[in-house]
């Protein structure tokens, strides 16, 4: 890969590959989850009144900062626009794989000019390097089985603890891969043969795979976009939406500090600043005095959604 950046070019090292197949069955469930937690971590569009993503410091480091989000997705219609679209790459990975990793590109004086995104299936830390071992097919194409990196070479992100961490999250998402929505094999097959499956409730079943994927997707609280209130009551599943809200905030808080370390680390004195979401702390307030009784449904939604305070 070259990145050009301001007339210099650098070619990285690490190696893009197709994500192998994953051994768990496919489940609609996670697909919703990871597009629903992608989807909202930076849930505003280029131009917005209310809020704003963008860094502060002085000129050069602001464009350096710029620069190396543009190294991510290209430049977009301006500084912000192309800030904003970095950030949901990097929460694009962490939804997918609960972690992502970029090789730092370093031009001919050491400065760093760019990111340059490589998946982490394969990748282990031994010391003070990274080792990418590549996949078989690609042994004779690439020329090399394995790609060694320096640890101060590799940035890598992964899920806050407060929402389980990689690991955590990777374990929720199998969690959530372990019921069939539409039912167990023997039922889709009996379907397949159009054969009604005999001494099978599915409605049974079906209470039984929300009250799992409820469990599993507990401290994100995902409500599974299903807002018929079957198997819930409408408190419960209002605390669930101000509590995906207080996810996203954390992921989207989580982000930018971990970008502003970034910035400190490789000699960048710009901080990425946000205005016009609510805080996690600010969304788990709202939420508490809902718990109370102080406030009412629609007025904590309004609280939590933006700028509007009470």
């Amino acid at each position: 890969m070259r990145h050009k950046n301001r007339g210099a070019e650098v070619r990285g090292t690490a190696v893009r590959f197709a994500r192998p197949e994953t051994s768990d069955p496919f489940s609609l469930e996670r697909q919703m989850f990871i597009e629903d937690v992608e989807a909202r971590i930076f849930p505003f569009r280029w131009h917005s009144e209310d809020i704003s993503l963008t860094f502060e410091g002085v000129e050069e480091d602001r464009l350096r900062a710029v620069d190396l989000c543009a190294s991510l997705v290209g430049n977009h219609y301006g500084p912000q626009e192309t800030v904003i679209a970095a950030m949901k790459e990097i929460g694009l990975h962490l939804a997918h794989q609960g972690q992502a990793l970029f090789e730092l590109l370093r031009n001919g004086e050491g400065s760093v000019v760019g990111l340059w995104s490589f998946p982490p299936h394969g990748v282990y830390r031994f010391g003070g390097v990274y080792v990418q071992f590549l996949p078989r097919w690609g042994w004779h194409q690439l020329g090399r089985k394995y790609v060694v990196l320096k640890r101060d070479n590799v940035w890598r992100i992964g899920m806050p603890p407060e929402l389980g961490g990689q690991r955590g999250y990777i374990k929720m998402l199998k969690s959530l891969s372990a019921w069939p929505s539409i039912g167990p094999n023997f039922y889709t097959e009996d379907l397949q043969r159009q054969e009604l499956p005999r001494y099978f409730s599915f409605a049974a079943y079906r209470r039984a795979f929300e009250a799992h994927s409820y469990g599993a997707t507990r401290t994100w609280g995902w409500n599974g976009r299903d807002w018929s209130l079957q198997h819930i009551t409408e408190y419960y599943q209002f605390y669930r939406f101000l509590t995906f809200r207080w996810a996203h905030a954390v992921l989207r808080s989580h982000i930018i500090r971990q970008f502003n370390r970034l910035l400190a680390q490789i000699g960048i004195s710009a901080s990425l600043l946000l205005e016009g979401l609510r805080s996690p702390e600010e969304i788990l307030n709202v939420r508490e005095r809902m718990e109370r009784g102080e406030i009412d449904f629609a007025t904590a939604s309004r609280l939590t959604a933006g700028e509007e305070r009470d």
